[in-house]
């Protein structure tokens, strides 16, 4: 098909309106979809992701120490109430069994939510990968935090019943030491 050069202007002003509309259409798209600071900052997302995953299994690992003191703390708090056998030994075995069940209280504590998958595949199933990587790190981030609050509870949880055990045998100490030399031991 061949031109005028009658036609030939006013087919390139439409060809540049054409091109400049795809600009804008596909700028947008992009705006809104790709976020141009997003793709820029690809391999810091990546980087953030990663070691909020390591600072979440550190909190993890942290976690189960304090369970596993938990434990110790029931044990060694039931072992010292059961020794306590005299009838001075009232408040020793008291501060024993409430020691005992702070670490109880340690073991039925709730940790911090998770990150529920199933709502999290549909938020971010529609969203191109940079920005879900990325509200997935918020996500994540925000899981970390209410975690590392939630160690922070159950650290002064525990070390209250420590304090409670060690009250526990100090008193029971005290008690027979006075029941010594009140002329009651041998």
């Amino acid at each position: 098909m061949l031109i005028s050069r009658q036609q030939a202007p006013a087919l390139s002003v439409v060809a540049a309106t054409v091109s400049t509309m795809r600009f804008r259409i596909r700028r947008r798209r992009s705006d809104d979809d790709h976020p141009h600071s997003l793709r820029a900052q690809r391999e810091l997302i990546l980087a953030l992701d990663a070691d909020v995953d390591r600072q979440l299994a550190a909190a993890e690992v942290a976690s189960a120490g304090i369970t596993t003191r938990a434990s110790i703390l029931i044990a060694a708090a039931g072992l010292t109430s059961g020794l306590q056998v005299s009838e001075q030994a009232v408040v020793p075995a008291i501060l024993a069994v409430l020691g005992a069940l702070v670490g109880v209280s340690l073991l039925l504590m709730r940790t911090a939510d998770e990150v529920p998958i199933l709502e999290a595949e549909t938020t971010f199933w529609a969203q191109p990968p940079v920005v879900a990587r990325r509200n997935l790190l918020h996500w994540k981030n925000g899981v970390l935090r209410e975690r590392e609050l939630s160690l922070l509870h159950r650290r002064a949880v525990l070390v209250s019943g420590f304090v409670l055990l060690a009250a526990s045998i100090s008193s029971e100490m005290v008690v027979s030491v006075i029941h010594v030399l009140s002329g009651g031991g041998e």
